[in-house]
């Protein structure tokens, strides 16, 4: 046998062809490697798509200029998890709001609870992120102090984005309908889906 001849059988034993051997090689170094990061983090999952996840290897990096949101980063052989997921990790529950690929996504801090009182008079409670920005970015302000998001949806003083997922108990919110945001009475005006992401926008009830 000759040299080429056990060149390709010791890259056959890793891929088809050099090329997806080199890719194999790659991903199983990363697996190998991929707890020893200082950035990694066993993540716990709350997810009512995939409600038997309950923790999820990552790694999780800082975005730069904005504390409240990071980077998630998954194995290389992992389905990672889909926008709307709630992760918990350095003691705080976060969002999965964006998503790149199969192993990457974005993430902001949940700062807010959202409470209401659903068609059965009990009292629902969800995680949720509140804010006059759209998620991960800095919303532009016209000289009426009128922001926009990325739907070009037109977001007044006196209102608020609430972001959290879509479940049953979402999903059954109404137009109109009275909610809080723990202290401060709210009403949602308008709400719009991003896979299993709600995108509410509140009103403060006077």
């Amino acid at each position: 046998m000759g040299e080429f001849d056990t060149f390709r059988n010791r890259v056959g034993r890793n891929g088809i062809n050099e090329g997806d051997a080199y890719n194999n090689n790659t991903i199983a170094f990363i697996e190998a490697t991929f707890h020893a990061s200082p950035t990694f983090r066993l993540l716990g999952v709350k997810s009512t798509e995939k409600p038997t996840i309950l923790e999820m290897d990552a790694r999780v990096v800082e975005v730069e200029r904005m504390g409240t949101l990071r980077e998630v980063l998954f194995r290389p052989t992992s389905e990672g998890l889909n926008v709307g997921t709630y992760v918990i990790f350095d003691n705080e529950t976060w969002l999965i709001f964006d998503r790149f690929g199969q192993n990457k996504a974005l993430a902001e801090q949940c700062n807010r609870t959202l409470k209401w009182i659903d068609k059965n008079g009990i009292e629902q409670e969800i995680d949720c992120i509140a804010s006059a920005m759209d998620l991960g970015s800095k919303a532009k302000q016209s000289r009426n102090e009128i922001e926009w998001n990325k739907f070009d949806v037109r977001l007044p003083l006196g209102q608020l984005f609430v972001f959290v997922e879509l479940r049953d108990e979402t999903k059954a919110i109404k137009l109109n309908q009275d909610l809080s945001l723990e202290v401060e009475s709210m009403r949602l005006q308008a709400w719009m889906i991003q896979h299993l992401l709600v995108e509410m926008d509140m009103e403060f009830c006077n």
